[in-house]
């Protein structure tokens, strides 16, 4: 958790109890039974339950300046869901329920004070916190790239200088750095090609500018791996997260909390399972199940089972990308992948060790063929268990062309590089959130 997040956290600490302090004064024109009605022990229990809700549907994401609009519903939603969360929470301890009155009270004071809490700290860590200035070294369409990316998030960067030709560059760099008041110089090219660069690169960083790689810098930016920053698969031998596969202990827990979640997944969703087969059978005729060919771990092949969401026959012809507006999907087939209902079916997969929860989205051989010919290390995404969600498919979710497959290629290889249990539990809490919320813009390779 970085400092800002903190700051923020703390607010709403002091916001969530006060409210429901504050409600009870209001219904009740004192406070002299608060204590009792809501002990200190509820108090952080309820208070932790509202900060769960609030991280699941994103309401600590700073690194961009808030649209109003969206914060407002989003803050709304968060609130709404985490009064019914401490509701049942209640009901759970066998305590007393919360009055309505109370509920009703205390949940518009935290949607305006959460609201007004982020308004406020945006514009404080605008004023307090200056930008990082950068100096980027070299040309292609991944600095151009990043060029965006940094304007787009003015809170934590601002560019001092673009300069596409490395070799005029490092004649005056430390002069430039010192004039601009450069903290991060990032490179594109590799100094060694420069013969002046390296000497330049080294009395900029005894000043105190920082000197990173743009492939390093473009991970920590853009949380994917730039394939056009790589020459050759040894840049993957060095580096560290790629092993963490090949760790014994580490897989085991993995496996573990892919049997544990998808079991508890698979039971809690069984009672969705007739009303699901219900819909797709009297929506369009067909089976209400599909079975198709998946590439995993190691190349294998295996069978991915799924509700049905698309007419039946729809790639018999030949297999073909889903695309954002496919006539080939149904009326209830919309509905079911938007929320990621049609994916239920694959917990079994999971539990049968075919697919892991977390991991690379499983494509067909047919396009997994066309593919790795066409992307530069694509073949890497199968040193894992492909997964029922991931680092690409919460970051990226349409694809449907190869620009789109290279992209998700980079956060697919990112997520490899930097697995981790922790890894693991964001990107299903943002899984989650994206099925509270729906999601508008899913696409996948297949049915």
């Amino acid at each position: 958790m970085n400092v800002k997040m903190t700051i923020v956290v703390l607010g709403d600490l002091i916001i969530i109890p006060l409210s429901y302090a504050g409600a009870y004064l209001i219904r009740f024109s004192d406070t002299a039974g608060f204590r009792e009605k809501f002990p200190g022990v509820l108090l952080i229990i309820m208070t932790l339950a509202y900060l769960s809700v609030f991280h699941l549907l994103d309401l600590y994401s700073l690194s961009r300046p808030y649209d109003l609009k969206r914060l407002f519903r989003q803050t709304g939603l968060a609130v709404v869901l985490a009064a019914v969360v401490v509701s049942l929470l209640k009901y759970a301890l066998f305590l007393l329920p919360i009055g309505r009155g109370i509920l009703v009270i205390a949940s518009a004071m935290i949607l305006l004070l959460i609201f007004a809490w982020r308004i406020v700290s945006s514009h404080l860590f605008r004023i307090l916190g200056a930008p990082r200035r950068v100096v980027l070294i070299g040309a292609s369409d991944d600095m151009r790239d990043i060029v965006r990316e940094i304007s787009s998030r003015p809170q934590e960067f601002q560019i001092a200088a673009v300069l596409e030709d490395a070799a005029s560059a490092a004649a005056g760099l430390r002069t430039l750095a010192e004039k601009r008041s450069a903290d991060l110089i990032v490179l594109a090219v590799d100094p060694a090609d420069v013969p002046s660069l390296p000497e330049t690169l080294m009395k900029v960083r005894l000043t105190g500018t920082e000197v990173a790689g743009f492939t390093d810098f473009y991970q920590q930016l853009k949380e994917r791996i730039p394939l056009g920053g790589i020459r050759d698969e040894s840049w993957f031998l060095e580096t560290r997260g790629f092993s963490a596969m090949r760790n014994t202990a580490v897989v085991n827990i993995k496996r573990l909390m892919d049997a544990v979640i998808s079991a508890c997944l698979l039971l809690a969703s069984l009672p969705l399972w007739p009303v699901i087969a219900a819909a797709v059978k009297l929506d369009s005729k067909g089976p209400v199940f599909y079975r198709q060919s998946r590439v995993g771990l190691n190349v294998n092949v295996f069978s991915v089972l799924k509700f049905r969401s698309m007419i039946a026959g729809a790639e018999d012809r030949e297999p073909r990308w889903a695309e954002k507006n496919d006539e080939r999907i149904t009326r209830i087939g919309r509905v079911l992948r938007r929320f990621h209902l049609d994916e239920l079916p694959q917990f079994w997969n999971v539990l049968r060790g075919e697919m892991s929860l977390v991991g690379p989205r499983p494509e067909r051989p047919e396009f997994v063929e066309t593919l790795k010919g066409r992307i530069p290390f694509y073949s890497l995404r199968h040193i894992v268990k492909p997964g029922l969600t991931g680092w690409a498919q919460i970051n990226y979710p349409y694809a449907a062309s190869l620009e789109s497959s290279r992209v998700k290629l980079e956060y697919d290889l990112y997520y490899i590089a930097h697995w981790s249990p922790a890894l693991d539990l964001k990107i299903l809490a943002r899984t989650a959130r994206a099925m509270i919320i729906g999601r508008k813009d899913r696409g996948q390779a297949a049915e």
